[in-house]
């Protein structure tokens, strides 16, 4: 409950005050040699913050990695990621083909309300995975506000995940995480029983 407050009160700063959201998201999800993707599971379940947050008139730029590249590896860039959302979606998506400098930098800062912004692999950075805090402060700068909906990559100790929230004013949940944590802990303090849990990772 306090968590869905906070978004509420995000989405009432949205109405007053047009805000550029950082949003992590977790679009590590599998290609073929074509980069075509095979499964879109984690990318539709974040869908529903994106849309609400476009919604109330945010810029939206979309933190992910995909993979585990040794340097920028075309393979493994997230622009068939940005096509796929641009289909999906009704709003305007566009591709940053870096996830830091001051090309990126001038990319967010010319998104319009309800814009949406993919930023490149952040694993083609080592800095990434060493929550190296000049690269956090980097990407933080790219936002007013910070929403994490990356359920799936949330316990990493990485830039986007851990190092970016000093430089972060405001920071919330995204509906994804919501919905996950609620139902972790509902099933943990009211099971109906019998009941069998089955955990993987």
């Amino acid at each position: 409950l306090h968590h869905m407050l906070g978004l509420l009160q995000l989405l009432l700063l949205l109405i007053l005050l047009v805000k550029h959201l950082l949003v992590r998201v977790d679009f590590n999800v599998p290609m073929d040699e074509n980069k075509r993707i095979l499964d879109t599971t984690r990318i539709d379940e974040t869908i529903p913050t994106i849309h609400l947050l476009c919604e109330h008139g945010a810029i939206v730029i979309l933190l992910s990695h995909l993979g585990r590249p040794s340097c920028r590896e075309i393979r493994f860039s997230l622009e068939p990621i940005a096509v796929y959302l641009q289909e999906q979606t009704k709003y305007s998506v566009f591709f940053s083909t870096d996830c830091r400098g001051m090309e990126t930098k001038s990319l967010c800062e010319r998104m319009y309300p309800s814009n949406i912004l993919v930023l490149e692999n952040l694993r083609f950075y080592k800095e990434e995975e060493e929550n190296n805090l000049d690269f956090a402060k980097e990407l933080a700068s790219y936002g007013d506000i910070y929403v994490n909906d990356a359920f799936g990559t949330i316990h990493r100790s990485h830039a986007s995940n851990v190092g970016i929230l000093q430089f972060m004013s405001s920071s919330y949940l995204g509906l994804l995480m919501e919905k996950e944590l609620y139902f972790f802990f509902h099933m943990m303090d009211e099971p109906k029983r019998p009941f069998m849990a089955i955990l993987g990772g």
